[in-house]
């Protein structure tokens, strides 16, 4: 770029770097997106992002459930563009909007500037730091389950093997008498 020129204005837009997904979340407004939601268990750190470009570099607002969070309290930082929110509970569920905000004059003769902006929205979910002893437990019950079946299968496979066949029974009869009957006899007799 030639010195002394600036880089061309462009509103907010956002991108994916591959970590999550966009979707367009109003085909009336392109520059509202959907992001594909985040989980968290409880008392971890969440790290919202948003991937947003935009010159001049765009301000960003972020808000929860349409209000303007609370920055008071100390766990919520913004590091531009992300926001962070320590030791998460689950009173931190809900849909959290991030607003990329720039300006810019649309013409060249124009000397008055004309607001852009663009809106992220992202679920986060909270759930208890145990929450995975559930699927754990319906894993093993499952195993436990399914070497039950496999015992119980090759049990009566046995067993079955095991049962009186008469046709077998009648051979071997026939045989120990015929065995009998060509049996040459004692000299003692």
């Amino acid at each position: 770029m030639p010195q002394g020129h600036s880089p061309p204005e462009v509103r907010p837009v956002f991108f994916s770097n591959g970590s999550i997904r966009l979707d367009s979340a109003d085909s009336e407004d392109p520059f509202a997106v959907t992001a594909s939601s985040v989980k968290f268990s409880e008392g971890d750190t969440a790290i919202l992002h948003c991937p947003v470009y935009g010159y001049p570099q765009p301000t960003i607002e972020w808000f929860k459930d349409g209000e303007e969070l609370d920055w008071d309290s100390g766990r919520t930082k913004k590091r531009d563009p992300d926001l962070y929110i320590s030791d998460v509970t689950r009173a931190d569920d809900g849909l959290y909007r991030c607003r990329a905000t720039n300006k810019f004059p649309v013409s060249r003769d124009s000397q008055e500037s004309t607001e852009f902006s663009g809106y992220l929205d992202q679920s986060l979910r909270v759930t208890n730091h145990l929450a995975w002893i559930i699927p754990l437990v319906v894993i093993i019950v499952i195993l436990i389950l399914l070497f039950t079946i496999i015992y119980c299968c090759s049990y009566c496979k046995r067993r079955s093997r095991n049962q009186y066949n008469v046709a077998e029974k009648e051979r071997t009869l026939r045989d120990a008498e015929a065995q009998k009957l060509n049996a040459p006899l004692d000299d003692d007799e």
